[in-house]
């Protein structure tokens, strides 16, 4: 915060009186976000130190709180400092080779899209035999698309795909007819594995926020704490 305001930047919550001002502070944001990546020897993680730090899977989950359900500080601090100097969070799958299943699970989503698009270039008419671009059905969104898309005499390709969820089924269902009901299972294993990071992630950011701005409250108080007896976000 200190760095911030000496650079003249708004932080959430701090000097936003108008929706003048929340405009050009979402503005900023937009301006101020990366979009390109940088070696390790340019990205600036805070103070004078500059470099990556990657987080192990493990130390994002639940189970690595702390024994009064808060948040390990040395791992939200990391989470933090990743997410507001540098824009992203390197999260290592493998877990420092304690765990390879994630890892394992990934590279097998990444063999299966080449396979897919490695079969679409041998299609006769240069077309998956799944159905192009429509709203899915069942995923909770009107907006979710499913189905396959080529623009600029395919230059740009892609496979839209959604878990359907009442049976956790992938969508469209075509796609195991290119891929395999192994390579299908493959692409469902790497969005789970995924929205399970992203799904820590927030609650640790949610949780670093709701300390810095007081939110938490303690059993005994008039919101009641989780079954657990862990401070609980008012």
């Amino acid at each position: 915060r200190k760095q911030a305001k000496e650079q003249g930047l708004l932080l959430p919550g701090e000097d936003i009186t108008s929706l003048e001002m929340l405009r050009k502070d979402c503005e900023q944001r937009v301006n101020a976000a990366p979009t390109e990546a940088s070696d390790e020897s340019s990205v600036f993680r805070g103070e004078d130190e500059r470099g990556y730090d990657v987080i192990g899977r493990g130390a994002l989950l639940r189970a690595a709180r702390n024994d009064d359900g808060t948040e390990d500080g040395g791992t939200l601090l990391h989470v933090m400092d990743a997410l507001a100097n540098h824009g992203c969070l390197i999260v290592d799958l493998a877990d420092g080779g304690d765990g390879t299943g994630d890892a394992e699970a990934m590279e097998r989503m990444w063999r299966t899209t080449e396979e897919f698009f490695e079969k679409v270039d041998g299609d006769d008419d240069g077309s998956p035999s799944v159905p192009p671009m429509r709203v899915a059905e069942g995923v909770g969104s009107s907006h979710a698309m499913v189905g396959y898309a080529s623009f600029k005499d395919g230059d740009n390709r892609f496979l839209e795909t959604r878990i359907r969820r009442d049976d956790g089924a992938l969508l469209p269902e075509e796609t195991a007819g290119v891929v395999g009901d192994d390579g299908a299972r493959s692409l469902v294993d790497a969005f789970r594995i995924m929205s399970g990071v992203g799904r820590d992630v927030v609650r640790i950011v949610t949780a670093a926020s709701s300390s810095e701005a007081g939110s938490f409250v303690v059993p005994g108080s008039v919101v009641s704490a989780g079954e657990d007896g862990a401070p609980s976000i008012a």
